[in-house]
């Protein structure tokens, strides 16, 4: 009974987590117009100085960060008074939102609302671009994204400590450097970092998908609900402890395979630090090489 039970759970969160994703495309590919359709566009640029740490909350948009001499953010295309570039106590705060009119709030998520029904846009040039320039070799004390939804591209990020946060769309990080701890969490969104350098990470997945190549020492949870996490890094699996946590999902390791509601600890000498992996319905695949 109590695997039935597991598994009447599992079908019922992906298909929960099917219909949050369903949903989340649905008003994204047809969502992202609105905020032009009703509001007249506008452009905005700003120059910062004294920064120590980076905070950006963005609701709905195309970013991009890259280097450069100086701090400097460039916005097209969103709307009066719709942005927010301070500099306080050596925190940059970079914040974009909607009008709460014609946007909704998913899981807390921030989201545009299309009234015109479902379906691709071509307009998709209107959307709120921003550009973001960090100085090259500058390292944040913290350096925080909280992204709702649209694209993010980064080009190289080195900070002391990380926290990323988006729900839907995709995430994608050249290069990134974390001394200390680090987060990276994903609602219905893809968030690939194709470099990463880091320790005492934290990893969640809920119906998206997060990738990374690099390596990662010290002691990490990944935790994946209904999507997928794919970790692609450097070592060998001698070099770790796991603690593997599966429910009627998958868990791979190299070529070591667990499922359907297995549990097992795992210790080695000498370790460089331990992977708590914990699997719902989805899937996560840790390759050492």
């Amino acid at each position: 009974m109590k695997s039935t039970g597991r598994i009447v759970l599992g079908i019922a969160c992906a298909s929960i987590g099917i219909g949050i994703a369903i949903l989340l495309f649905g008003t994204l590919v047809g969502g992202g117009s609105v905020r032009n359709r009703y509001n007249t566009t506008f452009s905005y640029q700003d120059e910062a100085k004294d920064v120590t740490s980076v905070k950006l909350d963005i609701d709905f948009a195309k970013v991009r960060i890259v280097e450069g001499d100086t701090f400097h953010v460039d916005v097209k295309n969103t709307t009066e008074d719709g942005f927010h570039s301070e500099v306080k106590n050596g925190v940059w705060y970079l914040e974009d939102n909607f009008d709460d009119r014609y946007s909704m709030n998913l899981f807390g998520i921030r989201l545009p609302i299309n009234f015109h029904g479902f379906g691709f846009r071509s307009e998709v040039d209107l959307y709120p671009t921003i550009t973001i320039t960090i100085p090259e070799g500058f390292e944040a004390d913290e350096f925080d994204i909280e992204f709702g939804a649209g694209e993010i591209l980064v080009d190289n990020i080195y900070a002391k400590t990380v926290g990323f946060s988006m729900g839907a769309g995709d995430m994608t990080i050249k290069k990134l450097t974390v001394d200390n701890d680090s987060s990276f969490k994903v609602g219905a969104g893809s968030m690939k970092i194709n470099h990463l350098t880091a320790k005492d990470v934290t990893m969640e997945s809920g119906v998206g998908e997060i990738s990374v190549t690099g390596e990662i020492l010290g002691n990490s949870y990944v935790d994946c609900g209904v999507g997928e996490i794919n970790l692609n890094l450097e070592g060998e699996e001698k070099d770790y402890n796991y603690i593997v946590d599966c429910g009627i999902g998958s868990v791979k390791i190299n070529n070591s395979n667990w499922d359907f509601t297995a549990h097992e600890s795992i210790y080695n000498d000498k370790t460089k630090g331990t992977f708590n992996l914990k699997c719902g319905v989805g899937s996560i695949s840790l390759n050492l090489r």
